[in-house]
């Protein structure tokens, strides 16, 4: 009895002593886990940005650009990114990841509007988390390189649709230790989908992540469907862009959930604006995580690109089908089987059609054809208004004749006074006389001459034809000295048609003679007003040909 008395308080307190060292043992089993590493590194960002040169910030394009080099500058900032341990016996929990910035140098290859080849070296300078958290990522290392491939099956960057196949890779040669790395190939191969109708632009994928599978308890990595989406709209002549996207992946088989649910879809939104000044392209966004899994995060995101924007043409020609040639496919070629130039996007139907189907401002008469070939106007048979041009709006005297060409805009007159009143111009009623100040002969070409006399105002003119002598008769027109002296200095030229040149004064009208050698040719008189209020005669001879 006196033993029992002796060694029961120690066997009683070493009994009950065991289950507070056995939960004692527990509680620091259970400390330790969240101190403790991961067993494995993995890859925990899930923003990779769209290859240099697509529209969108993370949703590539299908098409293919003509051959040319794209590069960019792309920063990512992760907000809070919900990546969590929590201790399965005391429910602790531990923020490993809170802050995330990754850098991105892209370059991109684009060859003959169909293969695109991509390579992309993300940097982390910086990485953060709760204090004390195990495998809490830091900063200064590298991720996994990304190498990539684009193939254009149908359609380019200006067509309503376009579709091609790509493929991602990454090589594991990033820090595990700082989650930046899976320790082993990714691949992604996925169908693309993307296009513009007017100033509306979309794009569109989905693939597979062949990854390893990893489980942590709190967090797991394996085979997943990968998407992204975005829409967007163009400003200023394609100078600014609005855009919405979004991108991330689910996970199959995952012991969190099916696909698309909360702990099995890292994923985000972006909401952003880019600017074209020339060859670069600035760009910034930002958006929510749209999930709770680890990985998804409110990002801001900035880029510089030097992307060359597209040429108009430059992804329509080379390509298969080109009956004539011209480097415009059948397809889009409104003159398939005649070879012309490109033309403006909003000039479709006279792409790749020869100069003479182009009719510019759309009156109706052909550029070759048209004295105002980008302004519309009006076919007309001689007038004052050249051919195709719109008639000037302003006519003060309501003659007719716009005051551009009316010498008399102020008073009713008739065309073949220059715009001005009968008396005025025979000067019955005035004092003024119709004088030609100067004329003389001018070689335009190697086939034709010309006579030029001007006169101080409008004339009434009349012409007569006798053999290879033509008359003008310039009434109320008075010589001057100069102007007869001008004459008798004209000397003849044998290689000319043009024999001889005479004024003459006949009762207060001047009449011109002109005579041509041989005979057959038809002279051309043209006659214009100018600003002045005076008049000018052309009167055109072809050149007589000498062998």
């Amino acid at each position: 009895m006196s033993l029992l008395r002796r060694f029961l308080p120690l066997a009683l307190g070493i009994t009950l002593s065991i289950p507070v060292c056995a939960l004692t043992s527990s509680e620091a089993h259970a400390q330790s886990v969240l101190d403790q590493k991961y067993s494995e590194g993995f890859a925990l960002q899930t923003l990779e940005p769209a290859p240099a040169g697509d529209w969108f910030f993370a949703a590539p394009d299908a098409n293919v650009g003509d051959t040319q080099l794209y590069a960019m500058a792309f920063g990512s900032w992760a907000f809070s990114a919900p990546f969590i341990r929590q201790d399965p016996v005391t429910a602790e929990k531990r923020r490993v990841n809170k802050y995330q910035f990754y850098t991105h140098a892209d370059l991109s290859l684009a060859i003959e509007d169909i293969l695109l080849l991509n390579f992309d070296l993300p940097f982390v300078p910086y990485q953060d988390g709760q204090v004390g958290a195990a495998n809490e990522p830091g900063g200064g290392v590298f991720a996994d390189p990304r190498v990539g491939a684009r193939l254009n099956l149908i359609g380019t960057r200006l067509d309503p649709i376009a579709i091609g196949l790509g493929v991602d890779t990454w090589i594991p040669i990033g820090s595990e230790d700082e989650l930046a790395s899976d320790g082993s190939f990714r691949a992604n191969p996925k169908l693309l989908l993307s296009g513009r109708l007017g100033d509306l632009i979309y794009s569109a994928s989905g693939g597979y992540l062949a990854r390893k599978d990893y489980f942590s308890g709190s967090l797991e990595t394996g085979p997943s469907l990968t998407f992204s989406a975005g829409l967007g709209l163009l400003f200023l002549k394609d100078a600014l862009q609005a855009s919405a996207e979004v991108y991330g992946y689910s996970t199959f088989d995952s012991q969190f959930g099916s696909l698309f649910s909360k702990r099995t879809t890292p994923g985000g939104a972006l909401f952003g604006l880019k600017y074209r000044a020339g060859d670069i392209v600035i760009g910034a966004a930002a958006g929510p995580g749209l999930t709770q899994s680890p990985g998804a995060a409110t990002r801001g995101v900035l880029s510089v690109a030097y992307s060359p924007a597209p040429d108009a043409q430059a992804s329509l020609d080379n390509g298969p089908g080109d009956t004539d040639g011209d480097k415009i496919r059948n397809a889009i070629d409104a003159c398939p089987e005649e070879a012309g130039p490109s033309r403006p996007e909003s000039d479709k139907a006279r792409m790749g059609c020869p100069k003479h189907y182009f009719d510019h401002d759309d009156d109706g008469l052909m550029d070759w054809q048209d004295d105002c070939p980008t302004v519309a106007g009006f076919a007309r048979n001689g007038g004052h208004t050249p051919n195709g041009c719109p008639e000037p709006e302003l006519d003060t005297d309501q003659d007719k004749i716009p005051d551009e060409y009316d010498a008399c805009p102020d008073d009713v007159g008739a065309a073949e006074y220059g715009g001005c009143p009968a008396h005025k111009a025979l000067g019955a009623d005035e004092k003024f006389e119709i004088i030609v100040t100067s004329a003389e002969v001018e070689r335009v070409d190697s086939d034709t001459e010309r006579v030029v006399i001007r006169l101080n105002a409008p004339v009434e003119l009349s012409s007569s034809s006798g053999g290879t002598v033509v008359r003008y008769q310039l009434t109320g027109a008075k010589l001057t000295e100069d102007t007869k002296n001008l004459f008798k200095q004209h000397q003849d030229d044998k290689d000319s048609a043009l024999s001889g040149v005479k004024l003459e004064d006949l009762s207060g009208r001047v009449i011109l003679t002109v005579t041509i050698r041989g005979g057959g040719f038809e002279p051309k008189m043209r006659y214009k007003t100018d600003l002045e209020g005076g008049a000018i005669l052309y009167i055109d001879f072809p050149r007589r040909w000498q062998k």
